[in-house]
C-alpha cells in the first residue's frame, strides 16, 4: 500500500462525548486531536449525537465526519434490562454489516477501536482485511482471592469467570483464524501480561494507557485546603470491586476523628443506604459527604482543594480517576494493581497488596495516617504526580504515537 501523509480512518468509539472524562472523554479527545492530521470518520452510538452536534456548531470541525447507530427496535430492551456493557456487544456485533458498507464507500486506511477499554467484545476490525489498532485494552486485571470477602455473590462469579480465562482462549482462536494486520495496545503490563494475544497477524503489542489530557487542563489553580480537617476525595460508585468497604475499614483501624471524607458519584438511594449502614457498623467517627454528582470542572477544582485522593480499588484497567486527580496535583493513596502497576512509586502512595487481607489493610492505614501528619511532603507527591501526567499524557503527545503506530500499520 502506498503511504500517504493524510490517512483516511475508522475510529470505533461506542463512548465518545465532548467535555466528559474518561471513556467518553477518550472516545472524543483522541478523534479531534487525530483530525488535525488526517481524515478522521467517527462510528459511534446514536446516543452520543446531541453532544456532538453542539460541539461541532461550535468549531465547525473539517476532517471529521460522524456515524451513529443503534440496536434495531426489536433489540432495544437489551440496555433497559441488561445494561450498557451488554449494549455494547450487541451494537458491535449489529454494527457489522453497515460499517462494511461504509468502508467499501469510505475506503478506510485504518481502523482503530478506542472505546470502551475492554477485550471481551468482537467489532468490525475483526471481520476487515484493513490494518487493525485494537485498544489500549484492559479487563485482564484479577482480584486476589482474600478481596473475595467484600465481594457479592454475582460480583465473585464474574471474577471465577475473569480468572477462568475462557473467553481469552477464545479470542486468542480468533485472532489466529483473521489475517488482517493487527497491533494490540494494552493499557497495563497485567493486561497485557494476563491476555498476551498471539497470532502471526498481529505485528505487535505495547503498553499504553488510554487516557489524557490538554495542556489548558493542568492551568487549573488549586489551593490546597490547609486547614485542621483533613479533606479526602473518593470518586466512584460503591460498587463492591471498587474497595469502599475496604476503606472504611481501614477508617475504623486509623480512628482519625479530624477527617473529611467526601464521596463523590454515589447516586443511588441504595448505595447512599449502604454507605450508612458501613458507617454505623465500622463506627467511623469522621465527618462523611455524600455527593451524588459533579461536573468535571468541579470535580477537578475539588481535588484541587483537598489534601488526598484514595482509590481503594482491588483491580483497575486505565487508572483514569488516578490521573485526573494529578493534573490538579492532587495525591494518590490506591491499591497497585491493574493500570496502576505503571505509576511510580515516587509520585503515588501506592500499597502493594499483600499475602493477607490484614496485612494489606494495616499497610493502607499506615500510608493514611502518614500522609495525615506529613501534609507537606504530600503535597510535593501531588506536585510529582502532576508532572508525571503533563510529561506522559497529553493528548497531542498520544496522537504521535498512534501516528507511528499507523505508519508502521502500513508500511
Amino acid at each position: 500500500m502506498e503511504l500517504r501523509n493524510k490517512l483516511n480512518i475508522l475510529f470505533i468509539a461506542y463512548s465518545c462525548r465532548p467535555h466528559k472524562g474518561s471513556e467518553p472523554g477518550v472516545g472524543w479527545n483522541v478523534v479531534i486531536e487525530s483530525s488535525k492530521i488526517h481524515n478522521v470518520y467517527v462510528f459511534t452510538h446514536i446516543s452520543n449525537k446531541e453532544d456532538i452536534d453542539k460541539e461541532t456548531l461550535k468549531n465547525n470541525f473539517q476532517d471529521i465526519i460522524f456515524y451513529y447507530f443503534k440496536l434495531p427496535l426489536a433489540f432495544s430492551f437489551i440496555h433497559k434490562y441488561f445494561g450498557m456493557r451488554m449494549d455494547y456487544f450487541f451494537w458491535n456485533i449489529f454494527s457489522i454489516n453497515y460499517l462494511t458498507y461504509l468502508d467499501f464507500n469510505c475506503d478506510f486506511d485504518i481502523i482503530h477501536h478506542i472505546t470502551f477499554n475492554q477485550y471481551r467484545t468482537i467489532n468490525f476490525g475483526f471481520f476487515t482485511n484493513k490494518p487493525f489498532v485494537f485498544g489500549p485494552i484492559g479487563g485482564a486485571d484479577y482480584i486476589k482471592g482474600y478481596f473475595f470477602k467484600d465481594l457479592n455473590f454475582l460480583t465473585a462469579l464474574k471474577e471465577i469467570y475473569r480468572k477462568s480465562k475462557i473467553d481469552i482462549w477464545f479470542f486468542n482462536l480468533f485472532f489466529k483464524l483473521n489475517t488482517n494486520k493487527k497491533i494490540i495496545l494494552y493499557s497495563s503490563i497485567e493486561n497485557c501480561k494476563n491476555l498476551n494475544f498471539k497470532s502471526k497477524s498481529i505485528l505487535g503489542s505495547k503498553i499504553y494507557p488510554a487516557i489524557g489530557y490538554s495542556e489548558k487542563d493542568f492551568s487549573l489553580t488549586s489551593s490546597r485546603n490547609t486547614s485542621d480537617k483533613f479533606t479526602i476525595i473518593y470518586a466512584g460508585r460503591a460498587e463492591d470491586w471498587k474497595g469502599l468497604k475496604f476503606l472504611f475499614r481501614v477508617l475504623q483501624r486509623i480512628k482519625i476523628q479530624e477527617i473529611n471524607l467526601k464521596l463523590i458519584g454515589i447516586r443511588s438511594l441504595e448505595e447512599r443506604f449502604k454507605i450508612e449502614n458501613w458507617k454505623r457498623y465500622y463506627k467511623i467517627g469522621c465527618e462523611i459527604e455524600i455527593i451524588d454528582f459533579l461536573p468535571r470542572t468541579d470535580l477537578l477544582n475539588l481535588f484541587g482543594n483537598s489534601n488526598l485522593f484514595v482509590y481503594p480499588a482491588f483491580r483497575d484497567s486505565g487508572s483514569m480517576a488516578i490521573l485526573e486527580a494529578s493534573v490538579v496535583a492532587c495525591p494518590t493513596l490506591c491499591l497497585k494493581v491493574g493500570g496502576q502497576d505503571l505509576l511510580p512509586n515516587d509520585s503515588f502512595l501506592l500499597v502493594k497488596p499483600f499475602e493477607s487481607y490484614r496485612k494489606t489493610t494495616e499497610m493502607y492505614a499506615e500510608k493514611l495516617i502518614w500522609a495525615y501528619e506529613n501534609r507537606v511532603e504530600l503535597s510535593e507527591i501531588g506536585i510529582r504526580a502532576q508532572k508525571y501526567v503533563s510529561e506522559n499524557f497529553q493528548w497531542e503527545d498520544k496522537i504521535i504515537y498512534y501516528q507511528e503506530i499507523y505508519k508502521s500499520l502500513l508500511k
